[in-house]
């Protein structure tokens, strides 16, 4: 029994921490999802603001230039918001893995449960509970930082959705 509780507390320490990389890649994905809409953004003002300069001068050969350079800046929005699309599925590719990670580690804690009481078991669980009100405040700590600037980007829908997903758990 105590070497299937070391081996089980081995396996959890693998779990957490392979849970821990996981999660720091989302957070760096979530970064670069929110650095990627600011650039689509600023693009996007930069791009209606040509388009205004462009009416207010009214003059061919600026007109040829202008959009020229007006194809050029909806060519780079358009690249800059697929990438955003390609970071957002990479997101979500990694929430599955977070998620396949969380149900390793509840497995586990179900073949703790069904052991002897030991206690090192109760130490586990304790520990496994922390862990898990920890990344559920972080995670709703997040949201709220986001929903208070108004953010609505597909990194705010994947907190969401992990946040509902940590609560089914």
């Amino acid at each position: 029994a105590r070497r299937v509780v070391a081996q089980s507390q081995e396996e959890q320490s693998e779990h957490a921490a392979e849970l821990s990389r996981a999660e720091t890649t989302l957070q760096q994905r979530a970064r670069e999802i929110a650095q990627l809409r600011a650039e689509v953004d600023r693009r996007g003002v930069m791009v209606r603001e040509l388009l205004q300069a462009m009416e207010a001068r009214g003059s061919m050969g600026e007109h040829t230039s202008t959009q020229e350079r007006v194809a050029h800046l909806e060519r780079e929005l358009g690249a800059a918001q697929a990438q955003l699309r390609r970071v957002s599925a990479l997101a979500l590719q990694r929430d599955g893995e977070v998620k396949a990670a969380r149900e390793q580690v509840m497995h586990l804690e179900q073949r703790l449960t069904s052991m002897a009481p030991l206690e090192e078991l109760e130490a586990a669980r304790r520990e496994i509970h922390a862990l898990r009100t920890a990344l559920q405040q972080e995670r709703a700590q997040r949201a709220f930082l986001e929903a208070s600037q108004g953010d609505a980007t597909p990194a705010g829908v994947v907190l969401e959705h992990q946040q509902r997903s940590d609560l089914e758990v």
